[in-house]
């Protein structure tokens, strides 16, 4: 039986504390959101080991994005859109690991649901549409996309979004509530 190497180690903790990390901002618990994202900063230092460093990288987009999560929290707009796409550009820039499985949560699709929330549709259209490059079929982009579209107007490339998400999901249970606003939206429009 294989050993997990404790190089390993602050690599799967980080994931966890950033899944904590988004999940306390998000729901507003800005002192948990502060904890995580200080644990997230020294797992990042922790790693050294340069065969690592695609690894640390992560930790830092990691870093990054649930930082910007936290200053969303704290009302500072500005520096949660900074620091999102900070993390956004370090994913692309990092490419694609042969035993790294992708983001989570990737981080340019997170400035895109962030930019959705400051009430900027179009914006967040972009960064969606760019988030296809890398991850072309993750059901929160597609949905964002297609809600990006709606609220910018375009009601042709909302339809087309809303399709792609239904054909996505055909043959799953169909009970979330952006399938429901999905095929709402499709049937309400010629």
């Amino acid at each position: 039986m294989a050993t997990l190497k404790s190089s390993w180690i602050p690599v799967t903790e980080s994931l966890v504390e950033f899944a904590r990390a988004v999940g306390r901002a998000r729901s507003g618990d800005v002192e948990g959101a502060q904890r995580s994202v200080a644990r997230l900063e020294q797992l990042r230092t922790s790693i050294q080991d340069k065969k690592w460093k695609f690894f640390a990288g992560q930790v830092e987009i990691q870093a990054a994005a649930a930082s910007g999560w936290l200053a969303f929290a704290q009302g500072d707009k500005a520096a949660a859109e900074e620091r999102l796409r900070k993390a956004a550009d370090l994913e692309d820039a990092s490419g694609i690991h042969p035993v790294n499985p992708g983001a989570m949560l990737p981080a340019r699709e997170q400035l895109a649901d962030l930019l959705l929330e400051l009430g900027r549709p179009a914006d967040a259209l972009r960064e969606y549409e760019t988030s296809f490059r890398s991850m072309p079929h993750r059901f929160n982009a597609v949905y964002g996309a297609g809600r990006a579209a709606e609220l910018s107007g375009d009601a042709a490339l909302a339809r087309k979004h809303y399709a792609r998400l239904i054909e996505l999901t055909r043959g799953g249970e169909g009970t979330r509530p952006e399938l429901k606003q999905a095929k709402v939206f499709l049937a309400g429009k010629p």
